[in-house]
């Protein structure tokens, strides 16, 4: 955040720019620092049993991590049901991992529970006995997970390092309230060993509050490079 303009880092990892008089006009959603729901869709057939689909989507929610996971049917379509699972995730900087993630579950579940994720209206030339499902076999080979966090790490990078330095912003000016305060009652103090404590403690504080001037400074110039 700037005096004229917002910088915001997207998720294809560039950087747009909204004046700060756009901002202020115009409606924006920020996701809560607490945790946000996290949902997918899909569509099935209505040959599949409700209770079935609901288990099959808890289970992916519940593996994936989310907390009070819920399904909701929100459609009732011509040819197939369209199903929404919810639930609340707390790592918010995790986000688009924990997106992929649950996509990834809801088709291990849903296959795994014999469920074929495919349209009512689907066609193949080619000649299938009736008892075939189009369910991917297993791997033969070890399956490897996407690291959790890792999308987040190469997309935010710049996003990051701004919270980053605006949480060592606020933490330079926490300090140098206690400086100051600290300035005021060696001034009042009498001689002795009190006015000794607290003249080391200040001095300490503002050891302490260069070095930090010293790591922001470079920040800034790493930011602006």
């Amino acid at each position: 955040m700037g005096f004229l303009h917002v910088e915001i880092q997207t998720t294809d990892r560039d950087l747009m720019t909204l004046p700060n008089l756009y901002v202020v006009t115009q409606p924006a959603k920020v996701i809560h620092a607490t945790g946000t729901i996290i949902s997918a869709e899909v569509t099935l057939g209505y040959d599949v049993s409700r209770r079935d689909a609901e288990s099959a989507l808890l289970d992916a929610a519940q593996e994936t991590g989310l907390t009070d996971p819920f399904v909701l049917i929100t459609k009732l379509g011509d040819y197939s049901v369209s199903y929404q699972v919810n639930g609340l995730l707390g790592e918010v900087k995790q986000l688009l991992s924990y997106r992929s993630t649950l996509h990834k579950k809801m088709l291990d579940h849903l296959h795994q529970g014999g469920i074929e994720i495919v349209s009512p209206t689907f066609m193949n030339t080619r000649a299938y006995p009736a008892e075939k499902q189009f369910i991917p076999e297993h791997s033969l080979g070890e399956h490897v997970e996407t690291k959790a966090g890792k999308a987040e790490e190469t997309i935010f990078d710049i996003a990051e390092d701004a919270a980053s330095l605006e949480q060592m912003r606020e933490a330079s000016s926490q300090l140098s309230a206690q400086i100051q305060a600290l300035e005021k009652r060696l001034e009042k103090s009498d001689e002795g060993s009190q006015r000794n404590e607290l003249a080391k403690q200040l001095e300490y504080l503002k050891r302490r509050d260069q070095r930090m001037q010293l790591v922001i400074e470079k920040r800034e110039r790493q930011a602006g490079a």
